[in-house]
């Protein structure tokens, strides 16, 4: 199993721009084959901050999601432009 924790920063005033294509983005991943959990959460206290804990049957299926399209249509080519900070984490359980 592969774990991965992101946490994307927004420019400022950008927030809500984020949370809709972030929401889009979950439905889509929820329902690739490899796809165990897809869950986007946003700071409560600084609105800009989104942190998203998802999690995939293998290695494999993680890749599947960073090349399905709409992880380049969406993450890529749309949300990328509006983030001021981005980090992702992978980890494997043990």
């Amino acid at each position: 199993m592969i774990t991965v924790i992101a946490r994307w920063v927004a420019d400022e005033g950008r927030g809500e721009e984020l949370e809709t294509l972030l929401s889009q983005v979950a439905v889509a991943s929820r329902a690739e084959k490899g796809c165990v959990s897809y869950q986007p959460l946003r700071h409560i206290e600084n609105g800009n901050a989104f942190a998203i804990y998802e999690q995939y049957v293998d290695e494999a299926a993680f890749e599947d999601h960073r090349n399905s399209s709409h992880f380049q249509e969406t993450v890529i080519a749309k949300v990328l432009p509006l983030l001021n900070e981005r980090y992702v984490d992978v980890y494997r359980n043990i």
